[in-house]
């Protein structure tokens, strides 16, 4: 079995072109999936090794009554639980436990996103998509959540121009106080896509609000984890979200 993990370690390091990584799959087994060689992966040799260990420490009467008493595993002979190895990932700036790009970036398509219906459950989902905040908080937005900041960018040949950026204003429920994210103005075109709505006890705005504005029913695109007229620890009673403003 340890040999077996060294040959799989060894074949996932060659190029799929290296004559030796065909000489390597040979003492491989063949993969019931096809496609390729059963790999011993570090989690798959310890996850056997130590099942093999269990079942033999149970069996034991089994074992002596077919004259096999001697056979046995010690806790030195199951390998190390592998650490997880994290090094690619946080050099490619992501999580390992992140979506891969290609299914999120499939995921954000436009011909998936227009299955779902105009209006609160497709906005939900991907604004939720887009800046990556918890339920809670994109349930609890504002209405106008949308700030622009001017900021100066030195360009290299040491002028300055100063440019408009967006960025997102939410009650960040981790930390209890008030958070700003920047956002990409595509970002914006999703938060003020339905700005022309009425709000509670507002008229309709005419220009789509630029500053962001989100509808009431926004607040019902998932269960309310407490009521909407109960505060979090620390936050400010001049807070009116969209779920406290659909409660009046």
């Amino acid at each position: 079995m340890a040999q077996r993990a060294r040959d799989s370690a060894d074949y996932q390091g060659l190029d799929a072109g290296d004559p030796r990584r065909a000489v390597i799959g040979e003492r491989l087994l063949p993969s019931t999936a096809g496609g390729g060689p059963l790999l011993v992966t570090p989690q798959r040799h310890w996850g056997l090794v130590h099942t093999l260990r269990a079942v033999l420490d149970q069996e034991r009467a089994w074992l002596a009554a077919n004259e096999a008493a001697g056979v046995h595993l010690l806790a030195s002979d199951v390998p190390r639980y592998p650490d997880r190895d994290d090094t690619d990932s946080e050099m490619e700036g992501r999580s390992q436990d992140a979506l891969p790009e290609a299914v999120f970036l499939q995921l954000m398509g436009e011909e998936n996103l227009a299955l779902l219906p105009d209006g609160t459950a497709r906005d939900f989902t991907e604004l939720s998509l887009r800046i990556g905040r918890r339920p809670w908080e994109v349930r609890h937005l504002e209405f106008d959540c949308v700030v622009w900041h001017d900021i100066d960018i030195e360009a290299a040949d040491g002028s300055v121009q100063r440019r408009r950026y967006p960025f997102l204003v939410y009650w960040m429920q981790k930390v209890r106080r008030r958070h700003k994210l920047p956002l990409h103005p595509t970002d914006v075109e999703v938060i003020t896509r339905r700005g022309r709505l009425p709000r509670p006890g507002v008229g309709p705005t005419a220009s789509g609000a630029a500053a962001g504005c989100w509808t009431s029913s926004l607040a019902c695109a998932g269960p309310a984890r407490r009521s909407p007229t109960r505060r979090s620890p620390g936050e400010p009673k001049s807070t009116r979200s969209i779920s406290s403003a659909t409660a009046t």
